[in-house]
């Protein structure tokens, strides 16, 4: 779902009742709503966000409007067997990020340590293509929820919808250059993940972002990190953590070694993501 533009000034409105506005950040006041701990959001994420669920055939997310830590949830981006991710406003500075958040359903210790996993091998890198580490935590609503407050990218598009947007506007055709431009990115963000001793394992075009920025309409950032594996023993990252017998990834971009070898200690290298991104490129 693309970002419904910053927090800065507007008016806000509580998820919750609906009916209350004010500035962005306010408790809402509606007895209910202040129970449970509701703040007022952007209008415009409001809006967002009842169009998702809407889509979704769902109810609006009863997180957005509330705080994890000193994030206040405004709107759902995406969601997937581990969780959901976020788009929230830091306080005090306003500033928009993304947190991703474990589901309370599943809470197992090995998620946790999955999920302590991808922060740490984020954490560990520092590139301008792979999306930035903020904050991990575990904040406390009625349930423990674990957070990793992540880099919001603005604007971004995963590499379908991205590409399908130049195939559009260049009259039918993706111009070479423009897959150079992107795929240079790519690579540059996984040697550099390689450099530290990190294999990311699920390269597919649904964890490449690209969004237009000054001075580049083709930024790229590698997002989700949770399936890391630390080798040659350089990170301080444990080795890996699935279970034995798990294969994980996704298969159609999975390099038939890693189909094979199967737990934390399966022969899997840097060669894996090679071997995904060469996929991606065909396709």
């Amino acid at each position: 779902m693309e970002g419904a533009g910053g927090a800065e000034g507007g008016q806000g409105i509580c998820p919750s009742c609906g009916s209350r506005t004010g500035a962005i950040g306010d408790a809402c006041l509606e007895p209910v709503c202040a129970r449970k701990g509701y703040s007022l959001i952007p209008e415009a994420w409001f809006n967002t966000s009842r169009a998702w669920a809407a889509r979704k055939r769902r109810p609006l997310d009863p997180l957005i409007g509330r705080e994890v830590d000193r994030y206040l949830l405004v709107g759902k981006l995406g969601e997937g067997g581990m969780g959901a991710v976020y788009a929230a406003i830091q306080r005090p500075f306003l500033r928009e990020v993304a947190i991703k958040i474990i589901s309370g359903l599943d809470m197992s210790a090995a998620t946790l340590a999955r999920f302590e996993a991808e922060a740490r091998a984020i954490a560990l890198l520092d590139h301008p293509n792979i999306v930035k580490l903020y904050e991990y935590g575990i904040a406390d609503l009625e349930f423990r929820v674990p957070f990793i407050a992540l880099e919001y990218v603005r604007h971004g598009r995963t590499l379908g919808p991205a590409l399908a947007r130049v195939h559009r506007e260049q009259g039918g055709i993706i111009p070479g250059r423009v897959v150079l431009r992107i795929f240079e990115q790519v690579l540059n963000a996984i040697g550099a993940a390689h450099a530290r001793g990190i294999v990311h394992r699920d390269m597919k075009p649904d964890n490449i972002m690209v969004a237009p920025v000054h001075g580049n309409p083709y930024l790229v950032k590698i997002l989700d990190f949770g399936l890391a594996k630390a080798v040659a023993g350089t990170t301080g990252l444990r080795g890996g953590v699935s279970n034995a017998g798990e294969v994980l990834g996704t298969p159609v971009y999975m390099a038939p070694e890693q189909v094979v070898a199967q737990g934390p200690s399966g022969d899997v290298d840097g060669r894996a993501d090679l071997y995904a991104v060469a996929v991606i490129l065909f396709e």
